[in-house]
């Protein structure tokens, strides 16, 4: 299958033309001897003894190996274009893959990549948003730069968010999709 690779489709049939056409040329030479045999006798008595003689040349041969050269030439040239088609398909299918993966866990990738359609069927359903605002985030987040990686700033951000749910589980307790507040009535979390 490596070999398939290191060729080209045109230089395969530029190879297989070019073998016809050395090969009609060295047909040539030998026919145009004066002591070749190109017709063999009419009868099938007479043929055999021709067809045996180390100075006939089959004409029937002849267009049967060009013919040969052909086909196996345009078959190699078919074979290595599909190959080199089939890892440039999987090439981009494993590209794709990467590019997912930044963005996926690998179970969501595999999943997805599994698929024939991977956003599945279109439906509606009816989704709870919570939305929380940390106080001073916004104003915290302009100052910060890309630069200062996992340091003090980001720490900061987590602890307030961390500080931030600890009070929403303490202020609410779900149970079983329902939410019970401090004051004891019931509500639905929407």
């Amino acid at each position: 299958m490596q070999a398939a690779f290191s060729f080209r489709p045109r230089l395969l049939l530029w190879t297989g033309l070019s073998g016809v056409v050395a090969w009609t040329l060295g047909f040539l030479w030998i026919v145009t001897r004066p002591e070749t045999i190109v017709l063999p006798g009419s009868g099938r008595a007479a043929q055999l003894p021709v067809y045996f003689d180390r100075n006939f040349a089959s004409l029937i041969k002849y267009e049967n190996e060009i013919i040969v050269f052909l086909l196996v030439s345009a078959g190699l040239a078919l074979l290595v274009r599909r190959s080199r088609l089939l890892v440039a398909e999987r090439a981009e299918a494993e590209r794709a893959r990467g590019n997912l993966s930044r963005y996926f866990s690998p179970k969501v990738v595999d999943t997805l990549a599994e698929r024939d359609e991977p956003q599945g069927r279109v439906r509606r359903q009816a989704v709870g948003v919570l939305f929380a605002d940390l106080v001073g985030f916004t104003t915290m987040a302009e100052d910060m730069t890309i630069q200062h990686g996992n340091g003090g700033e980001h720490a900061q951000v987590r602890d307030r968010a961390r500080a931030l749910l600890g009070r929403a589980r303490r202020s609410r307790r779900v149970e079983s999709g329902r939410a019970r507040r401090r004051d004891g009535r019931n509500g639905w979390w929407r």
